[in-house]
């Protein structure tokens, strides 16, 4: 029972760790897509949040809870909208504190003062979400190196004790 409770903490934590990571990438691919949306169809911001495909359902929880705040002019500004919509799924999402300023900041991307300026920040917001990304990736992979058999190595000690 000891080794299967350390096996289900080693698993509980790398899927938390990979579900975080997939919704980073999907932040990437989400400001990839509103970049092109933008830049050569010309989308209005609702239009995309709707239409967007996203993998991950917290994802889209959030952005139809966007879309509904942005319909209903509960804020008065997009990027207030964006921050409160996120706010609401925060602990859904799992992100760490940097990712998740940076989440909240890219809000601003969507609702700046004209299209250039936007495309700007989503690029920069992309980069700097990939860039943690990266980072976040390779963390991942020198702590499960260590975890895993550590975690093992102790549960197999933790029952030979106990015998």
């Amino acid at each position: 029972m000891i080794l299967l409770a350390v096996c289900g903490f080693l698993f509980a934590w790398q899927e938390s760790v990979q579900q975080r990571l997939r919704n980073l990438r999907g932040l990437c691919t989400f400001y990839h897509r509103a970049h092109y949306a933008f830049e050569t169809q010309k989308m209005h911001c609702i239009a995309f949040f709707e239409t967007c495909p996203v993998s991950s359902p917290v994802f889209q929880e959030t952005l139809n809870l966007l879309c509904v705040l942005l319909e209903t002019c509960a804020y008065p500004t997009g990027e207030e909208a964006w921050e409160a919509a996120f706010e609401k799924k925060k602990l859904q999402w799992g992100l760490s504190d940097l990712e998740w300023e940076l989440a909240l900041d890219s809000g601003k991307a969507f609702f700046g003062r004209n299209l250039a300026e936007n495309i700007e920040r989503m690029d920069s917001c992309r980069r700097q979400m990939a860039e943690l990304l990266l980072q976040e990736e390779e963390n991942f992979r020198e702590k499960k190196k260590v975890f895993t058999p550590v975690g093992l190595l102790g549960g197999i000690m933790l029952i030979i004790l106990f015998i």
